[in-house]
């Protein structure tokens, strides 16, 4: 009779070992279904890529789901991050795409000398324009002395320093106009010299 008594005890027991058994496994399975999926996207900005990189890897979010794009910025130092696609505090599924832009340090400005531009025409002014990244506009103003489509003068002087695309204006010679006849200094009027009628012969 102890025996059987035993052998119930220990029947009841590996049955209620069962019961906690599935009733853990169903509590797990059924956090894991309802579990959200997403992940709260943190402010990256400033930060560098190592610290986005470790991020990914905690959340364990694959690293095609992240694009870099580089960029210049006169606050942010470079290797650290300037903006990201999906704003901070924003929902990430493993599914979604993080793009992030990290900066190349202070953009450099580059410099342009103003050649002489004397002698020169309109066609070679533009083809030096082309070359350097200065943006040029043209003018026309008639000149006595210089030629028609010949360089007269520059809103900048000659070795001027210049930012690429910067505005330059370049003014160019049209037609010439005609000279006015010089007055004597009596300020008679000249008259024409008649020229003589040839006579016919009788």
């Amino acid at each position: 009779m102890r025996i059987s008594c035993l052998c119930y005890i220990k029947c009841m027991k590996n049955r209620i070992r069962l019961i906690i058994g599935a009733v853990v496994l169903a509590a797990a399975a059924f956090i894991f279904l309802h579990k959200d999926p997403t992940v709260e996207v943190p402010d990256f900005r400033g930060q560098t890529v190592s610290d986005v990189e470790k991020w990914f890897i905690s959340k364990s979010i694959p690293a095609s789901a992240i694009t870099y794009t580089y960029g210049y910025d006169d606050e942010i130092e470079a290797e650290h991050i300037i903006s990201q696609s999906l704003e901070a505090g924003s929902r990430m599924s493993r599914e979604d795409k993080l793009t992030i832009e990290i900066s190349k340090g202070k953009a450099v400005t580059e410099m342009v000398s103003v050649p002489d531009f004397k002698g020169m025409t309109k066609e070679e002014i533009t083809a030096w324009a082309d070359l350097s990244g200065i943006q040029i506009t043209f003018r026309e103003e008639e000149s006595i002395d210089i030629p028609e489509g010949i360089f007269v003068r520059a809103s900048e002087e000659t070795g001027k320093e210049m930012k690429k695309g910067s505005l330059l204006e370049i003014v160019i010679s049209s037609r010439q106009p005609q000279r006015p006849t010089p007055i004597p200094d009596d300020g008679a009027i000249p008259v024409p010299t008649p020229i003589p009628t040839p006579h016919a012969e009788g």
